[in-house]
Parts: structure tokens; sequence; C-alpha cells
């Protein structure tokens, strides 16, 4: 056990971290994006009340949900435990954001706001599990509940303004609750406009046993894989897009190796099979060589593939110290002085269709410069995250800059008047909700 082999000092340190870094269990409202601050851009424009609401409740988001988590031995909360199985379990997950009777007026005027004058408690509502499959059944064999499970999924892209779905795999130190109450709030902040499948592997839900969760999300990897299958089976969206947060960049990093492998003999039936749009890493704790080692196998599946880093990640500066290796989210690019090495290393860095992301070469409000939970915790960077996920739109369309590193490879980065730029590229997108 992890508390065997870290000080008390460690622990306590390490602990510490985690909670700076917003990995408390409760989850508030995310601060609103900045594209959204100036009133000049409202995701929730056109349309009312109604369209909003789920059960007549304005605050309620649906979000769809998968799990190789194990269900808990009570009909109460947490509905699902730590433990890992091989069979995937799929459902529909109601949370409320803010208190009971939240009027809309209100719940809008605060997510188009710089200021709230109360923090918004996302808390589930109501779990509505829809069937299982074990991983290793042919794709087209599942029970008339997951097909409805995948009817609801298809029905809600239908009336949806933006066509694709975007996964979400969540870290560590993350039980059933946190993950679907994180994408939700990303789901939320589209205007409700782009669905978001929550995947909830078995993190333990305690940081102590952070050395578990490592292993149960490579363990889970397989069947990250064979649910990615199922969604471009049995769907019908645009692209699947997928958005990982630390740790579950473990799980995404081996989970697209896994399909990679599988599909490299045939890798144009492969892109097409599946239809990967975006498969963005956010604050990645992966090691740094794994990563680079796997993305070859598998970048010829995806559009695009996005790594946010931040060199004084102090969640990250843990991890590294306790596994003796560095973050891909938190590089360090000693082992790449030799001329070998760092041949290797601008070639996979400078690969087409790969954008780096240095989000400590900035200049951010709002940022703590430790900072970990930037995607959501940072209005500059959800601005950023949003347009590209959900519009496919490249790093020098919506507002950021590059530059060349010493090595000499590329990276994009957050100009001083980034909130002025994408002001400008939003309103060259003409979407729905912009000022003329």
């Amino acid at each position: 056990m992890i508390i065997n082999q870290l000080s008390k000092t460690s622990i306590t340190s390490l602990i510490l971290i985690v909670l700076l870094a917003g990995c408390q269990p409760t989850v508030y409202l995310m601060p609103t994006p900045v594209a959204f601050r100036s009133g000049e851009h409202d995701p929730f424009q056109g349309k009312d009340e109604a369209e909003h609401t789920s059960d007549s409740n304005p605050n309620i988001v649906t979000v769809a949900y998968a799990t190789n988590r194990l269900p808990a031995n009570t009909d109460k909360k947490p509905y699902y435990s730590r433990q890992y199985d091989e069979q995937l379990r799929m459902g529909i997950v109601s949370l409320r954001i803010g208190p009971e009777g939240l009027l809309w007026e209100d719940l809008h005027a605060a997510s188009t706001t710089t200021e709230r004058s109360e923090k918004l408690k996302i808390s589930i509502e109501k779990v509505t599990p829809m069937g299982s499959i074990d991983i290793h059944a042919p794709l087209d064999e599942i029970s008339d509940d997951l097909r409805q499970y995948f009817n609801i999924i298809n029905r809600v892209l239908e009336v949806s303004l933006i066509k694709d779905l975007t996964i979400y795999a969540h870290g560590a130190n993350n039980g059933f609750y946190r993950s679907t109450a994180q994408g939700a709030q990303y789901q939320y902040f589209t205007g409700r406009n782009a669905p978001v499948i929550v995947f909830s592997w078995p993190s333990a839900e305690n940081i102590l046993y952070y050395s578990r969760d490592v292993v149960q999300a490579r363990e889970s990897a397989p069947v990250f894989a064979r649910f990615i299958e199922l969604i471009a089976h049995h769907t019908n969206a645009r692209k699947i897009n997928i958005l990982s947060y630390s740790a579950g960049s473990r799980l995404l990093d081996r989970g697209m190796t896994v399909l990679g492998e599988k599909y490299a003999d045939q890798p144009e039936q492969g892109k097409k099979n599946l239809r990967l749009g975006e498969v963005y890493f956010s604050a990645p704790d992966v090691q740094q060589e794994t990563f680079l080692t796997s993305l070859p196998k598998y970048l010829y599946l995806t559009d695009n593939v996005t790594v946010t880093i931040n060199n004084e990640d102090s969640v990250l500066n843990i991890a590294h110290k306790f596994e003796g290796n560095a973050r891909l989210g938190r590089p360090d690019n000693q082992s790449f002085r030799t001329a070998e090495n760092r041949e290797w290393f601008v070639k996979t860095i400078n690969s087409p269709r790969l954008d780096i992301i240095n989000v400590s070469a900035s200049k951010i409000p709002e940022f703590n410069k430790g900072a970990h939970d930037y995607w959501y915790a940072n209005p500059w960077v959800s601005t950023d995250l949003l347009l590209q996920l959900n519009f496919h739109v490249r790093p020098g369309k919506r507002g950021l800059r590059d530059y060349e590193t010493e090595f000499g490879s590329w990276v994009w980065y957050f100009p001083p008047d980034y909130n002025l730029r994408v002001n400008r590229a939003l309103k060259a997108l003409d979407l729905p909700g912009s000022e003329e």
C-alpha cells in the first residue's frame, strides 16, 4: 500500500496538494468560461426554459454513463462501488445544479457572469441503470435494454446542435458521483448542445490508494476500448471526441493503443469505423516516454490529439517523485539531451495532428501556477477546450499562438490578448448565441 511506501510528511504533502488542486468530494459548477462573460456569446441563447429542463426542473442536466465498476450493495448512494469488473454497465444519470427551486433565469445569470453570489453545488438526482454487456461479446449482441440506451443517445444527437459525442474519462481519486458531475458541467456549458458520456472507471476515491488507481486505470483500458467500439457501432455520432483528465490519460493512452494495434492492418477501415475526432489529454498523468512510444500506434485513428502541459503542475510533481518517472503533463526533457533521443522526441512532438498546449508559458488570468485542474477551473482553458472539442477549430484559428522550443519542437500557448482573439474567433464561426 502507498501508506507503507511514503513517509507521513510525504502523505501529508500529497493530500494537501490534491486538496488544493480542487479534488474535494463535492463538485461545484465550474467558473464561467471567459468567452461567455462579455454578453456577446451566449451558448444558451435561442432556447426557451423547456429546452433547458428535465422533468420540469431547469437546473437538471442529464448525461449518459458507462462504468466497469461493480454495483454497490445498496440502492442508495454511491450507486457503484470501487471494484473492477469486466462487465460494462451503462445508464443515464440526472444531476442537479444548485439548490432545488433555482429559477432558470437565475442559473442563466450565474452561468454568464464573472462573479457568482454563491457556489452552485452539483448533486446526483437520479441514476437509471440500463443494462450491461461482457466486453468479449460481439458488438451486435446487446440486450433490448442496451438497445434502448443507444436509442436515447441517438434521439439526443438528432435534436442537438452539435452532432458529436464526447466521452469523458476522469482522473484518480474520483467516485461515480464526482466523475458524472464533472461530465455534466462540461455538457452544461455547451449550452446543453453537446451530448456527453462519462466513462467512470473504478478509481478508489481515496488518495492513499493512488497506486491502486494506477493499476485500475491500466486494467480498465480494454473495457474502455470496447466501449468506444460499441458507441461507434450503435450511435449516429458524426464524430466521437474523448476528453481525459489526469490519471484518466493512462486509461485513454492504453485504450487507444489497444485499438491502434487491433486496426493496424486495416487503418482506413479502423478510422472509418471508429470516427474518432478530437482526443484530448488534459494535465495527463501518464509517463512521458510511455505516451511518446504509444502515440504512433494510434494517432492514425484520430483527427487530432491534444496534450496540455503545465511545467509547474504540483500534483504531477508529486506523482513524478512517487513513481520516479516524468509525467506527460509536467514533462522533463533532460532525458532527450542526446542527439538520438532528441531527434526521436522532436519528430514525435511535431507529428501531424498532434498539438501541445503549454499553459505555463502563458500569462493566463486567474491561473494558479501549480494548477492541475485547469481544464475546468480556469476560464481561458475551458473556453479553448469547448471550442476545440465541439467545433474542431485548430489552435491558430481559436486564438492561440505558437513558439519553437530549444529542441525545435512547436508548442502552443495563450497570448495575453487571448480573450479578444477568441472573441473574434467565435464571431468568425457565426455560432448561435453570438451578437452581430
